[in-house]
């Protein structure tokens, strides 16, 4: 609840934890009284009911000044946790960093109507230049799609969407 009082706090990193999974909820009800808020960091706590939650304050307005937002190594958002976050957030005007990276060993394949959304988020992002989603396995149609929407954002130059795992050595990954 203390967080609410720091009104010119521009940068906010949660840490990790059972405890902080279930206060989630109650730290997104009180991004409403960060105005200043540049960078949110939020890794692992996520599940479809906060990322709902964050999608609403984004589209509130609530998070009209920032700049980054990572959203790291949430294994509890289902794709459908994140269609719903795709589809309902938007006035981020601000935002040129959106990084939803996953684990190499915790891949995601999603469905076209998914991947639909996230092209659609994008091209509410007017300042956004770099999406970082790896993890996320995404096909050709997926990137044509992409880089269809691509063509006409406001920041086509410099838009680029980084996917693909870059290892010094050849993954063995063992179920």
């Amino acid at each position: 609840m203390a967080l609410g009082s720091l009104c010119h706090l521009e940068k906010l990193v949660l840490p990790v934890g059972d405890g902080m999974a279930h206060a989630a909820k109650l730290v997104i009800k009180q991004l409403c009284n960060l105005p200043n808020l540049q960078f949110l960091n939020i890794m692992e706590i996520l599940d479809d009911e906060s990322i709902a939650l964050l999608a609403e304050e984004a589209k509130n307005g609530t998070l009209k000044k920032l700049r980054e937002l990572e959203l790291l190594v949430n294994f509890n958002i289902t794709e459908s946790g994140w269609t719903t976050f795709f589809e309902e957030a938007e006035q981020m005007p601000e935002l040129y960093l959106l990084d939803i990276s996953r684990m190499y060993t915790q891949q995601i394949k999603s469905h076209a109507t998914t991947v639909k959304s996230f092209v659609r988020l994008v091209s509410r992002l007017p300042s956004l230049v770099s999406v970082k989603m790896y993890g996320w396995l995404l096909d050709e149609d997926d990137l044509n799609m992409f880089n269809a929407m691509k063509q006409n954002h406001p920041q086509s130059k410099s838009l680029n969407i980084y996917r693909q795992w870059f290892l010094p050595f050849s993954p063995n990954i063992e179920q």
